[in-house]
């Protein structure tokens, strides 16, 4: 279900499904909604209550949360697509690049929140970049270039953020899996040497060492688990004659979420799964006909977040991780995609010249050339 993550790109109320009592509070969530005409992006807060973040003119898509509350989003206005931040209100958003000449997207934030990582794509040719912005400073890096693109997905982070993944072109110039070490700033391609085909949906384990991903495949394409260091790499179904899409690790980096689709019933659509990694155990947390696509976890893992064409529209829904009842996150007739749970919150920093930071006020910042 690719083509939904590419709608929120070219482009209220709290309703609970019966089946799951009323619960005290609900977990923080951004997402993208086309409820009022045009993409925005909207919070539902721990009261239930769900709150527009961005409007017009334009629309915004690909929303990124911080551990301090911080925004980062895409907006498109006119013919150009700009990467904006802003604190917790989102009163006053910003730029942050000056160029005129590049799209930019798929915003990131590191997980400690002081740096952001975005695309950014010259509009007359030449290489997609990845670019790193020290939030503090002000100041980029760039990371990675690409000559055939890079994301659409934004990048995922190890624990301690010293390493990111990324899909972009091999020298194939077929999409694969990039590991990118910021302790000695190499950038490798991890899986080219093992998959002809290209790689899909490619994860880093919280711990940095692990590499979930799928092999670009007309036909079976299970979960496959690499060693970033050895490449030795394990199918975590054998046998089994499955598609998976958007496998993401569990904040405790134990399980697996994944769409599931079975080859075995040719009408079958997406599910939504959990793995086991020690021994490749499934549950199937959703059964219903229509597609289940893009799961998320909850930053404690207890719930995770899908989205859903059950009502003939995507919508939001929310399962416990360990199995139950589905409930909506919210209903209308049209479109809500692109799930982003509040990431956890870790301790302000106490270095000296860290405090803006720390307080939510973002600096301004430089050129990036």
């Amino acid at each position: 279900m690719r083509w939904l993550p590419m709608l929120a790109v070219a482009c209220a109320s709290l309703c609970p499904a019966s089946g799951w009592a009323q619960a005290a509070s609900f977990g923080e969530l951004a997402f993208v909604s086309l409820r009022g005409g045009e993409a925005q992006i909207y919070r539902r807060q721990p009261d239930g209550a769900i709150l527009p973040v961005t409007q017009g003119p334009g629309y915004s898509m690909h929303p990124a949360w911080s551990s301090r509350g911080d925004w980062a989003f895409a907006q498109f206005q006119g013919k150009g697509t700009r990467v904006l931040v802003c604190e917790a209100e989102c009163q006053a958003p910003r730029r942050v690049s000056s160029e005129p000449d590049w799209q930019e997207h798929s915003p990131s934030w590191s997980p400690d929140g002081r740096s952001l990582v975005y695309v950014a794509r010259p509009l007359r040719g030449g290489d997609t970049e990845l670019r790193l912005l020290d939030i503090q400073s002000g100041r980029h890096e760039v990371l990675l270039k690409s000559p055939s693109g890079v994301g659409p997905d934004p990048v995922s982070w190890s624990r301690d953020g010293m390493r990111l993944v990324v899909i972009a072109a091999g020298s194939d110039r077929k999409a694969h899996a990039w590991l990118i070490d910021r302790a000695d700033g190499r950038s490798v391609n991890l899986t080219e040497p093992l998959s002809p085909e290209g790689a899909l949906y490619a994860q880093v384990s919280p711990d940095g060492r692990q590499l979930a991903w799928a092999r670009q495949s007309k036909g079976r394409n299970p979960v496959l688990l690499t060693d970033v260091e050895t490449l030795e790499t394990r199918d975590l179904m054998p046998g089994q004659a499955v598609r998976v899409e958007s496998p993401r690790w569990s904040p405790d980096g134990l399980h697996l979420a994944v769409s599931l689709r079975s080859l075995r019933a040719p009408d079958s659509n997406g599910n939504v799964v959990v793995l086991r990694l020690s021994d490749g155990a499934q549950r199937a947390l959703t059964d219903h006909p229509a597609e289940d696509f893009d799961p998320r976890w909850s930053a404690d893992g207890s719930t995770i977040y899908f989205a859903s064409l059950r009502t003939g529209t995507s919508l939001l829904y929310e399962v416990n991780s360990k199995g139950g009842p589905t409930r909506s996150v919210s209903e209308h007739k049209s479109h809500d995609m692109g799930a982003v749970p509040r990431a956890a919150d870790l301790p302000a920093p106490t270095a000296p010249g860290t405090d803006r930071v720390a307080r939510g006020r973002i600096p301004d910042f430089e050129p990036v050339h």
